[in-house]
């Protein structure tokens, strides 16, 4: 990160505003690529300590900028006022790797160095909304299954992927849709689903929404609770075979998570 010369924060290129990143130290760069992890044991019978808690902290990052056009545009109010926290995370990303964002917001005050006449840099310092990085682009795949049908997803990231998903049902008889991971051994069952009745199931956070919601008809007690996920990429390994059946189209939304910001 610190090797990057410049930075979009909020779809705003730094370079438009004359900003770049600096180096303010010699020698080697020197940054945090993982997040902090809490571990929590508890003392056993045995004598033994067991894993009772563990938990990532958010990640914090540092960088310095300079303002080019500082001296003839005087334009420092405008750059911090495109920094300015508001109340939400925005997307952060960086000219060295950019398929990868962060969702963070400004932390703390700003520093800005300078020689008294109108040259010097800031340092900055964002939290982000999680432990990781994720892909920079959104995948939505879209598959149709008639009886069964075999399909690839891939999971390209380090941590389970639990994707959203519109659910479209095709069949008049309603037939249970199922959507079955042959490498977890999961099976997601969706039950009664009325003929073009559309479902936007968000498996992370165990929502799910029917088209038919006016007609309150909600599908919740309509679902087996198995969460629909893509197991992390151990080794180069992310692919996961998912069986469909049943009659619907099913639309995957896939944004993969990164525990770092390095390749």
């Amino acid at each position: 990160m610190k090797e990057a010369t410049y930075f979009i924060y909020d779809g705003v290129n730094s370079r438009d505003l004359g900003v770049s990143i600096v180096s303010t130290q010699r020698g080697l760069f020197n940054e945090n690529i993982v997040s902090k992890t809490n571990i929590e044991t508890s003392k056993g019978n045995s004598e033994l300590y067991s894993i009772k808690k563990m938990q990532n902290d958010a990640l914090v990052l540092e960088f310095s900028i300079f303002i080019e056009k500082w001296k003839s545009s005087r334009n420092i109010r405008e750059v911090l006022n495109w920094l300015k926290p508001r109340g939400e995370f925005k997307p952060l990303s960086f000219d060295t790797n950019p398929n990868k964002v962060f969702y963070a917001i400004r932390q703390d005050d700003v520093t800005l160095t300078h020689n008294g006449a109108q040259e010097g840099y800031m340092t900055l310092k964002f939290v982000t909304d999680s432990p990781f990085v994720y892909s920079s682009e959104v995948e939505r795949l879209k598959y149709t299954s008639v009886g069964r049908q075999t399909i690839l997803l891939n999971n390209e990231g380090d941590e389970r992927l639990y994707p959203i998903a519109i659910i479209k049902q095709n069949s008049a008889s309603k037939v249970p849709i199922r959507i079955t991971n042959k490498k977890t051994g999961k099976v997601s069952i969706f039950n009664n689903i009325n003929l073009n009745e559309e479902l936007e199931v968000d498996f992370l956070n165990k929502e799910i929404k029917s088209s038919h919601e006016y007609l309150n008809i909600y599908r919740y007690k309509d679902f087996n609770k198995e969460w629909f996920f893509l197991e992390e990429n151990y080794f180069g390994d992310g692919a996961n075979e998912i069986l469909l059946e049943g009659n619907f189209t099913i639309e995957f939304t896939l944004q993969h998570i990164y525990s770092t910001y390095m390749e």
